[in-house]
């Protein structure tokens, strides 16, 4: 098995190169550690998220900070070698994530780390920065201007079910 360091010293910090750990809503010492990268050849943004959960979890872009009108990956060690793209709606709609249309899904699975010895569960996918599906934002690798959109995270134990306090945002990862 790996651990969450072992994966981090393995490379994972040098590929990624930006990093931003997002504290949980009920306890600042646990949260989703999200870390990216863009690659400007084939306009894509590589992606990971690793939590402190054995059943799912799921990041993504939200204009507000809120799941209202978010682009979220998902992924559930249920369907181990699925990873989907989702969306939320704008209020006053069901706050529940939808799926985007399978000709509309971009993010693909790159790799993933659970059952580690430390109890993280690490998702590695990637998908373009333009998809040009409205369910999505366009992804702008520019460190120079003021976010346009918070990235938010929201993991569980067992089955995909309503996170509870297990989530978390940052307004300080520019996007």
């Amino acid at each position: 098995e790996t651990s969450y360091v072992e994966w981090l010293e393995g490379g994972a910090s040098e590929f990624y190169g930006n990093d931003v750990f997002l504290a949980s809503a009920a306890d600042e010492s646990v949260g989703a550690a999200v870390f990216w990268a863009f690659n400007a050849t084939n306009s894509t943004l590589h992606m990971a998220v690793a939590v402190p959960a054995d059943g799912w979890v799921s990041v993504g872009f939200s204009p507000m900070g809120t799941m209202a009108e978010s682009d979220l990956l998902m992924y559930t060690l249920e369907s181990p070698e699925d990873v989907w793209d989702m969306y939320i709606e704008a209020p006053p709609a069901d706050r529940a994530p939808l799926y985007d249309a399978e000709e509309c899904s971009n993010w693909e699975l790159v790799n993933v780390i659970s059952a580690t010895l430390d109890g993280m569960l690490i998702v590695e996918a990637t998908r373009p920065m333009n998809t040009s599906d409205p369910q999505d934002y366009v992804i702008v690798d520019d460190n120079t201007t003021e976010p346009t959109l918070y990235l938010i995270a929201a993991w569980g134990d067992e089955s995909f079910t309503y996170h509870g306090p297990d989530r978390a945002v940052s307004p300080n990862a520019t996007f």
